[in-house]
């Protein structure tokens, strides 16, 4: 596992990649499981073992539970790593795995700072530029 540390993004978003990280999400542990996911949330999340971070001990149980603990320009941060991190895994439809389906249910966690006006306008949404034709 220590040797697809941070590659998270990177193997998500290629065609044989999706599987093998798929494989490894399938036997990695709960801590292991929320370290992947995270590795979305930002570069620092990817880099981040033990110890406090955005009053969070560990690594975020959910994208949602990470937000409500940090400020606005942390959340905005935040989101704006996970959309650019996540958009080509579903332009390119590599959603057919694990992980992938965890990271889509964080954004519909995520919806009430999208659709609520909580975030910024100006961010470059991609797939998620649907959710501004409903505020």
């Amino acid at each position: 596992m220590k040797a697809f540390k941070g590659r998270a993004p990177e193997l998500l978003r290629h065609p044989a990649g999706t599987h093998v990280l798929d494989d490894l999400y399938c036997a990695a542990n709960l801590e292991q499981r929320r370290m992947m996911a995270a590795e979305f949330y930002g570069k620092e999340y990817a880099l981040f073992e033990n110890g406090t971070l955005n009053n969070t001990r560990g690594a975020p149980d959910t994208l949602s539970g990470l937000l409500s603990v940090v400020d606005g320009q942390k959340q905005l941060s935040i989101i704006k790593h996970f959309a650019s991190s996540i958009t080509p895994v579903i332009e390119k439809g590599l959603v057919d795995n694990q992980l992938a389906h965890k990271l889509m249910n964080g954004v519909s966690q995520i919806c009430p700072y999208i659709i609520g006006g909580r975030c910024n306008r100006d961010i470059e949404w991609g797939p998620f530029d649907a959710y501004d034709s409903y505020t």
